[in-house]
C-alpha cells in the first residue's frame, strides 16, 4: 500500500513523500522545481525532478513524523 503525505513550505506546496511498503520516497512538486524562488529541502535534497530513494529521503523526514503507523 502506498500513503502519500503533501510537503509544504508555508503556503506553498514544495512536494510528495510517500511510503511505498515501508520505504520512504520524496518527489518536489513541478510547480515549485519552476518557481524562480524555489530552494531545497536540505543539501542532501537538491532541486531535481527525480525522485528521492529511501536512503536520500529518510534522515531529512524520519525525525520529523510520527512513529506511529
Amino acid at each position: 500500500m502506498t500513503r502519500e503525505l503533501g510537503v509544504w513550505l508555508s503556503t506553498h506546496r514544495v512536494g510528495t513523500l510517500s511510503l511505498i511498503d515501508g520505504r520512504l520516497r520524496f518527489s518536489y512538486a513541478p510547480a515549485w522545481l519552476s518557481r524562480p524562488d524555489a530552494r531545497a529541502m536540505s543539501v542532501s535534497l537538491s532541486l531535481q525532478a527525480d525522485p528521492f530513494d529511501d536512503g536520500q529521503a529518510r534522515p531529512l523526514f524520519a525525525g520529523l513524523l510520527p512513529e506511529d503507523e
